[in-house]
């Protein structure tokens, strides 16, 4: 599994993982893409958060 966090396959944007209240989360770095702002899947581990991340970014 890579660490790395695609970019968004919508508007190409670069995305962040972010950590607040023991849960993991995707936040794109400029917001405004209804793709970046929709994902609101949050995981109590990094790997898990990347991992979905990247699956929906690898479905569109």
């Amino acid at each position: 599994m890579s660490s790395k966090l695609k970019p968004c396959p919508k508007c190409g944007e670069e995305m962040s993982i972010e950590y607040a209240c023991g849960e993991y989360f995707v936040l794109p770095t400029n917001r405004g893409c209804y793709f970046c702002d929709g994902f609101n899947e949050m995981h109590s581990s990094e790997e898990q958060e990347i991992e979905a991340w990247n699956r929906r970014a690898d479905n569109g």
